[in-house]
């Protein structure tokens, strides 16, 4: 995911009427994080006219990746593309490349997905601990009708299970 999501721009020296590359724009919604890898980029604050460079290991989007979690958890029911329309910060700067410049840019799909997955993963590795018979032994992931396991960290013991495998309470 990371490899495949690492841009680099080289501008080109600057007839008259090309564009500046502009990776945020003051007022316009976005739907990415990006970090600075290597090179420059300048931000610009329309309002207060005020301008600043800044170089490698810059982030920008954070709130974005602060708010993603809750708001995951929150809209579990909603469908997928709604949720993924619904993250999006609009910021109150510019953020411009003048020179050569590589940055890591991770769009909200990708880090939905990426925290699903650690979701998921966690879940798998976390079973779920019974106390009594009629419990289900096993992880809400790991429903299985044709045989179950038995995680580590269960309290509960079936006798049938304990027949099955020779364990003796």
């Amino acid at each position: 995911m990371i490899q495949k999501n690492i841009r680099h721009v080289v501008p080109l020296p600057r007839t008259e009427g090309e564009k500046t590359v502009y990776l945020y724009e003051a007022g316009v919604a976005s739907k990415r994080f990006i970090l600075l890898l290597e090179g420059k980029a300048v931000v610009t604050f329309p309002e207060s006219r005020m301008s600043f460079d800044v170089g490698p290991w810059t982030s920008f989007g954070g709130n974005l990746l602060e708010n993603l979690p809750a708001g995951i958890r929150a809209r579990r029911r909603l469908f997928y593309i709604e949720m993924l329309s619904s993250f999006q910060f609009t910021p109150d700067f510019n953020l411009l490349v003048h020179e050569s410049c590589r940055f890591l840019q991770i769009p909200v799909p990708h880090i939905i997905h990426a925290l699903r997955i650690s979701q998921f993963i966690r879940q798998l590795r976390t079973p779920k601990t019974s106390s009594s018979e009629n419990d289900d032994s096993v992880s809400s992931l790991l429903k299985s009708h044709d045989h179950k396991v038995l995680p580590k960290r269960s309290v509960f013991v079936n006798s049938k299970l304990c027949r099955r495998t020779g364990f003796a309470p």
